[in-house]
């Protein structure tokens, strides 16, 4: 394994592109680069076409709490996963810090359909939504 050594103390305003020149010329040893790359195949994932009944369709699952919400788009359907604001927030094209939902804990996937006036459409589906988990 290689060893760190410390080539300069000071100001960084203070190095020049001569000083990091000789300081690279003095480092003869090289690694090869196989010691710190590692390569692996990878496999494809299929497309799988969804087919939605309706304009869309909320799936509660078991992933961790993310930070931010996971937008993925194909031809046919967008697919929004994250938590109850971040879907909300990403249907009423807001931040998610402007909506508050208590024991907002649970992951979902949301599938849309894609149509022309996806934005009519997505604050229906918003509305839609709120009046099921008022129930």
């Amino acid at each position: 394994m290689p060893k760190a050594k410390c080539v300069w103390k000071g100001n960084p305003a203070n190095i020049t592109a001569n000083m990091i020149r000789g300081f690279l010329s003095k480092n003869a040893r090289t690694v090869p680069i196989y010691d710190f790359l590692k390569y692996s195949s990878y496999t494809t994932d299929n497309e799988v076409d969804i087919v939605l009944e309706g304009d869309y369709k909320l799936i509660e699952t078991n992933l961790r709490k993310s930070s931010f919400s996971v937008i993925e788009r194909n031809k046919n359907i967008t697919l929004i996963r994250g938590n109850l604001s971040q879907i909300f927030a990403y249907l009423l094209k807001i931040n998610q810090k402007q909506i508050f939902i208590e024991n907002d804990d649970i992951t979902y996937e949301l599938l849309i359909k894609n149509n022309l006036n996806s934005l009519e459409n997505e604050k229906a589906i918003f509305h839609l939504l709120l009046k099921d988990f008022k129930k």
